[in-house]
């Protein structure tokens, strides 16, 4: 789900036509609302740029494919415009998101799917899974060079559990992968 701003979409046109009418300046508008000069510039920009739809509200946070985050870092680096001229033009709420892309590209690391191979990989509810079935599937993960998002899908587990699993693995074997919760420690005497 989307972030819920404080202001309405109403409040934040209203401040945006009073600056673009000529009646207030961006210092005061600031000061009225409480809030950053950058935030009360930043609104005006992206009204500019997208009039009254701008301010609608979102259903959930942005999700970006990598072909999209990479045309977008091409266009800056192509000198298409600043970070704020870049994140306005392709509707991307932060010019930090632009940026942050931008410093992933340049150091030659990969840019990615917002949540890679899909929701249902993390939003799956995992179901209950014995020892044995545990090892089996660890096993199968790292015999297919630590195919995480391959491996939830065959079991129909959660990539978390996979990924701790072959962790716990790796550091203590199979015992490593016993289910110890709600087990009493043992007193020591």
């Amino acid at each position: 789900m989307g972030r819920k701003s404080k202001f309405s979409k109403e409040q934040k046109i209203e401040i945006c036509r009073r600056y673009l009418d000529g009646s207030e300046s961006v210092s005061r508008l600031a000061e009225e609302i409480n809030v950053n000069k950058s935030t009360v510039k930043r609104w005006i920009r992206i009204f500019k740029a997208y009039g009254d739809s701008a301010f609608d509200e979102k259903p959930a946070n942005g999700s970006y494919t990598k072909e999209f985050k990479r045309k977008v870092v091409e266009a800056y680096l192509a000198g298409e415009g600043s970070l704020r001229d870049i994140a306005v033009k392709y509707n991307i709420p932060s010019e930090r998101t632009v940026l942050v892309w931008v410093k992933l590209y340049n150091d030659h690391i990969e840019l990615k799917d917002y949540i890679p191979g899909g929701k249902e990989i993390y939003m799956t509810k995992c179901r209950k899974v014995t020892k044995e079935e545990r090892i089996e599937i660890v096993k199968y993960c790292m015999e297919h060079d630590l195919d995480y998002q391959g491996t939830c899908k065959v079991f129909n587990v959660t990539y978390s559990n996979v990924f701790n699993w072959v962790r716990k693995y790796r550091e203590k074997g199979e015992e490593g992968l016993s289910d110890r919760r709600g087990r009493r420690k043992r007193m020591r005497s």
